[in-house]
């Protein structure tokens, strides 16, 4: 498989994952008593942590392939920008000019990483 298929689908299982657990985050309760332990996880958080620990393994296949010094920098990056895109449109979340700065930097570096010698 190519690199850029499974980075891409790397993206798209963490962005997922970090989404759908977020959307299922408020049916998640833990209860720790003496002898108990209670875990009530709801099923968008159950297939968001699916979705990570895929995004995982693929990030374990992705690792050895680059240079660590390019990839990880740029996957973090695509990732935040990923998930801030995602919770714009789809969490109906208020970004403010920070938020855009900080998209902007995140972008100009990718750009500048990816620029040959």
């Amino acid at each position: 498989m190519s690199n850029f298929v499974l980075l891409f689908f790397y993206l798209i299982f963490s962005v997922s994952g970090i989404i759908l657990v977020k959307i299922g985050g408020s049916n998640f309760s833990l209860n720790i008593s003496k002898l108990d332990l209670k875990i009530q996880i709801g099923w968008l958080s159950l297939l968001g942590m699916a979705c990570y620990i895929f995004s995982f393994l693929l990030w374990m296949i992705i690792i050895p392939r680059y240079n660590l010094s390019f990839i990880v920098p740029v996957s973090v990056g695509l990732v935040q920008l990923l998930v801030l895109f995602a919770a714009v449109f789809l969490l109906k979340e208020k970004v403010n000019f920070l938020n855009i700065l900080g998209v902007l930097t995140i972008i100009v570096g990718i750009v500048l990483m990816n620029i040959k010698k």
